[in-house]
This record gives C-alpha cells, structure tokens and sequence, in this order.
C-alpha cells in the first residue's frame, strides 16, 4: 500500500468523525407513533379521532407534542404537559379537544416531537364512514381500512388474504425409451444331399433261334452245331452274369460313398449349429 493511499483514507476517517461530533443530537422516540384514527364517523364530526400508541418497553413523557392535519386554517393542538403514554399503551385525541378536522376526501395526519420534529405521519386519499384508518398491527405494519373501529384499543385491521391464482404447470413429456429388440438368429437348415439314384443294368436276354427241322444228311451237323450253340449261349450267360455282378458292385459302392457322405455333411451342419449356439448363449467376457 503507497503512503499516498494511507494518507487518503487517514483524512476520510477524520472527516467521518467530525461529522459524527458536530450533527445536532435529537431525541429517537421510535416507539410512539400514530396508530389509528377516524376522519368519517357516523353522525356527528365530533366523533372524530386520534389514537397514539406507544410500542416501547417504558412509559414516554409526550408533554408537549404535536398533533395536525394537511390545512393551514387552524393551528396544530399541543399535547398538555405532565401528559405521559405508557408502555404499549393507547392515548386517543377527540376532534372536540384537538378542533383537528380531518377531510373526508383526503388529508394527512401528523405527529411531531416537542422539539418539532416529525415522528410519524400518514396521508390518506379517501374514506368510509363509519370505518376508522389504522395500522395492521399495533405500533407497526401498514396503515389499511380496519373491519371495526377500536378506540383505545387493540386495532382489527388485518391486512387482506392474496387469494393464489392456481398457475398451470407444464407436464413433462414423456421420451419414449428406445426398447433393446433382440436380434432374430438364423439357425441353420440342413439341406438335404440328392442322393443319385442307381441305374437298372441291362441284362442280355439271348434272343431265340429258329430250328429247322433237320434233313438226313444234316442231323450230324445239326447235333455238332447244336453243341456248339449251346456252348455259346451258355458263354453268353456266363458273361452277362459276370457283368451284372460287377455293375451290382458298383452300384453298392456309390451307396456307401453317398451315405458316407451324407453322414460328414449332417456332422458339419450339427457343427455349425452348436458353435452358433454357443456363441448366442455363452457370449465371451
């Protein structure tokens, strides 16, 4: 901090006192003020009236006060002396000892200390007769139209009840929550193998022979080629027999191959569908 700054804020301290020491001292009566008054009576003005309220803890000595109104006809009424108000206690002032009359239309009512100083004052617009102006509570709150009049006494002028207006409240929307749909698995089907079906074998069927009858001279030959077309057909038979065997073979061959077969495709099909199942029910991590 520069010496500069300390000196400044030095003399703003002196001056702060000094006027502290030389204001004028004046009396605080924070406890007395205007409570109540009636500037509208029925019938008669002279039912007019000021109440004083004393909301201290200790009597006060008000010997001397003022009291008045707005008008300049007239002069303020001068509150006796030896005239005290006691500790939460009322004094009320008529019209016909203060000769304060208080406009129906509007005017102000005052209170000043005996020095002239202003304590308390209220400045109304209008009026009901027969319905007095005080504070909503005794000593304090704000002035209002009291339901009853209460002279030099506790006032009933409460303060009016806000009805609440009921304020629509906006409904939140509800979000729809996307739903985890399961996923369709596609289980493998098993696609049937074509099993090759096995082609009939052709057998020879020898075709007959037409005999001749034989002449004398040719049953020799007849007999000798007889034999011998026996021993050929039987040849024939014997080769077809043979062949048929063979293709018999074959044909049992091609059917353990094909069931073979059949058998590593279903083992590969049941294969892939177990690791698929596993997969979809025993999931990893």
């Amino acid at each position: 901090m520069s010496r500069q700054t300390i000196v400044c804020q030095l003399l703003n301290l002196f001056f702060s006192f000094s006027i502290v020491l030389f204001l004028p001292s004046s009396p605080i009566y924070a406890g007395v003020v205007i409570n109540e008054f009636l500037p509208n009576p029925v019938g008669d003005e002279n039912g007019e009236f000021i109440e004083v309220y004393n909301s201290g803890d200790a009597s006060e000595d008000i010997s001397g006060w003022k009291l008045d109104d707005a008008s300049d006809v007239g002069s303020p009424y001068t509150i006796p002396s030896g005239i005290s108000i006691s500790s939460h206690g009322f004094i009320t002032f008529g019209k016909p000892t203060t000769k304060i009359g208080l406009n129906n239309d509007g005017d102000i009512v005052q209170l000043f200390s005996k020095s002239g100083d202003l304590i308390d004052s209220y400045d109304y617009r209008s009026t009901i007769e027969g319905i007095s102006i005080g504070r909503s509570q005794d000593g304090g709150g704000e002035f209002i139209t009291c339901v009853e009049v209460t002279k030099g006494a506790q006032n009933n002028c409460p303060l009016p009840t806000s009805t609440p207006t009921n304020t629509p409240t906006n409904s939140p929307t509800p979000t729809n929550t996307p739903t985890n749909t399961p996923m369709p698995t596609t289980t493998p089907t098993n696609t049937p193998t074509k099993t090759p079906t096995p082609k009939p074998t052709s057998t020879l069927t020898p075709n007959p022979t037409e005999k001749k009858t034989p002449m004398k001279n040719q049953l020799n030959e007849s007999t000798a080629s007889g034999q011998n077309g026996e021993g050929e057909i039987l040849g024939a038979k014997e080769g077809n027999t043979a062949s048929s065997s063979v293709s018999m073979e074959r044909a049992a061959s091609r059917k353990v191959f094909i069931i073979t077969f059949l058998f590593i495709g279903i083992g590969c099909a049941g294969l892939s569908l177990a690791i698929v199942l596993r997969k979809q029910f025993f999931p990893k991590g």
